[in-house]
């Protein structure tokens, strides 16, 4: 009863990353950190405390396998009118893409509500425009767990799952005709 939603990712070979500069969108294949490892899927589940997320992720099979990193939001996440239909894989005519931001620095100060701001407002946007599945901040990389299950034992460890010192900082979904629409809504993030 703790599972909100969740969907396996496409292989990485067909990510994109998405980077502003200097008003230039820059666009390479793949996904943003150099590293074997990358994000297969993901599940927003409502639990008591970091104890019960352990006890939920170490009890799925994807933990015997792969490695789960357990990470906190920052705050309540961005639930869209489009939630529930993406939890049950009915996405329409339209494809669901996850924008994550990724830093490879310490994050901005919580007095900094500038970008904060700025995201909001972005995310206000694509609602109104039927766009935004779901969205929100994540805590600090300090914060992270990282869980594997192998030979029945739950194996814990600190930190983000990849160590490569980048780091997802949230994430958003976002319903889309095409790759080309989600790479422009990229674009579009504050972030």
């Amino acid at each position: 009863g703790v599972l909100l939603l969740g969907r396996p990712l496409e292989l990485p070979q067909t990510a994109a990353t998405v980077v502003v500069r200097d008003g230039e969108t820059l666009i390479s294949d793949g996904p943003f950190a150099e590293a074997k490892e990358w994000i297969a899927g993901f599940d927003l589940v409502e639990c008591a405390d970091l104890d019960e997320a352990i006890e939920v992720a170490a009890a799925g099979p994807v933990s015997w396998f792969k490695t789960i990193e357990i990470r906190p939001f920052a705050g309540e996440p961005w639930l869209g009118e489009k939630a529930a239909a993406f939890g049950r894989g009915q996405d329409g005519p339209a494809s669901p893409y996850l924008l994550a931001t990724w830093t490879g620095r310490t994050p901005a100060a919580p007095g900094d509500q500038t970008v904060a701001r700025e995201v909001t407002a972005w995310r206000q946007d694509l609602q109104a425009r039927g766009l935004h599945i779901l969205g929100a901040e994540l805590e600090g990389a300090d914060t992270a767990t990282t869980l594997r299950v192998r030979d029945g034992q739950t194996l814990l460890g600190a930190g983000t799952f990849i160590k490569t010192g980048q780091f997802i900082t949230g994430i958003d979904v976002v319903s889309c005709t095409d790759r080309h629409q989600a790479i422009q809504l990229a674009a579009t993030h504050p972030a």
